[in-house]
């Protein structure tokens, strides 16, 4: 911390530091992804590029080209990725698992059994999890925006053929949903992942 900027920050005029900026989500680690098992001759940017790539175009992607930092470690073990807002890193942390073309080379030239491993996206170990918003839950009432909380949910490897409803019906009975988004490509329709948040479920 820099001294002078924290006096400055103590010596505002009470009630000019807004609560908003104190909001986890507005934290810039909100914002940050690390992502391990990258192959060995991929760069920063085409890091920035591979995710844009998979970002732009759903439907729940804030804007275009969402991240925009890829920072990767002298020994190349991990990179720390940054994006627009803590929604579109939310999205791309649904890509764990994913593969490169640069993870299908190493694993074509080296004749290894199995499908390639992808890339491994985790949250930084100091993100602070928002608490649960004060919206009121309705029965029978399902919000299409699913915000960050501990009551929120990823489900992957969704059956392309399923429609809203047909997931929807999967999920409640685990329990009521208070909100829920399938994850589309604007351009194919296809659905990619879906998130949803319960009043009651509570994820492991």
């Amino acid at each position: 911390m820099d001294p002078s900027r924290l006096k400055a920050f103590m010596d505002q005029p009470a009630g000019t530091v807004s609560n908003a900026a104190l909001k986890p989500s507005n934290a810039r680690q909100s914002k940050r992804l690390f992502v391990y098992n990258l192959p060995p001759s991929v760069t920063e940017d085409g890091i920035v590029q591979f995710f844009n790539l998979q970002l732009n175009g759903l439907n729940v992607t804030q804007g275009y080209d969402p991240c925009i930092s890829a920072q990767m470690s002298k020994n190349r073990d991990f990179a720390l990725l940054e994006f627009k807002s803590p929604t579109d890193a939310t999205v791309a942390l649904a890509f764990d698992g994913i593969t490169m073309e640069e993870h299908d080379a190493v694993h074509t030239n080296g004749h290894s059994n199995g499908s390639a491993r992808g890339l491994d996206i985790r949250r930084p170990k100091d993100y602070i999890v928002p608490s649960a918003d004060e919206t009121e839950y309705q029965e029978g009432i399902v919000l299409s925006e699913v915000p960050d909380t501990a009551n929120k949910i990823r489900v992957s490897n969704i059956p392309l053929y399923l429609t809203d409803d047909q997931v929807t019906e999967l999920l409640v009975s685990f329990g009521d949903l208070k909100s829920f988004v399938l994850v589309r490509d604007n351009g194919t329709g296809e659905s990619r992942v879906s998130l949803a948040k319960s009043p009651y479920i509570h994820p492991p």
